[in-house]
């Protein structure tokens, strides 16, 4: 009972940090916040996060992918820690959600996601015999899917806004617009 807790512990977690970089998108895309190299270094610890989440759920949940999900989520909260100390005394980067910034958000969830995981670790974990017999569901392949699909976007969205150069502290267009327009 409880590997089956843990398991759709695991398939949620990794949807639901989709869900956090999907909302990066929108709020790039519709409120037109391009994402500053802090934002984007946020988005790698998400990334990472997602990548402990995946190989728990394609492979089980094994408690060394969990170390994935911890040194993602200690990156990015140093990273939004950073962030939030850059900008103590002024206005801030961006727009306000709820009367915080996202990388204010960002910090609070990473530090959720380390306290979900040191709950998650503290469970029962599947012996060789689950572990042998796991097998991934519909919702489970769907989510993968909808996560690969996230950090791909993810990438060539960086590559868009940044080309392969460092990335402008304060973006106002995307590279490969003034690439395209320089032709």
């Amino acid at each position: 009972m409880a590997h089956k807790v843990i398991s759709h512990t695991n398939t949620f977690g990794l949807l639901g940090v989709c869900g956090i970089l999907i909302l990066g998108f929108v709020l790039q895309f519709i409120f037109d916040e391009k994402p500053c190299p802090l934002c984007l270094m946020q988005r790698i610890g998400f990334v990472m996060v997602m990548f402990g989440f995946f190989l728990n759920v394609v492979f089980g949940p094994l408690m060394h992918h969990y170390s994935f999900i911890l040194l993602g989520s200690v990156f990015g909260a140093a990273v939004s820690f950073t962030q939030i100390n850059l900008y103590a005394t002024g206005e801030g980067y961006g727009s306000t959600i709820l009367g915080l910034h996202f990388y204010e958000w960002s910090h609070m969830l990473f530090m959720a996601i380390i306290l979900a995981v040191a709950g998650l670790l503290t469970l029962p974990h599947l012996t060789a015999k689950q572990i042998a017999s796991y097998k991934m569901t519909q919702f489970d392949t769907w989510v993968c899917y909808v996560a690969f699909a996230t950090v791909v976007f993810n990438i060539f969205m960086t590559i868009a806004e940044c080309g392969l150069t460092s990335c402008p502290e304060n973006p106002d267009t995307y590279w490969i617009l003034t690439f395209f327009s320089s032709l």
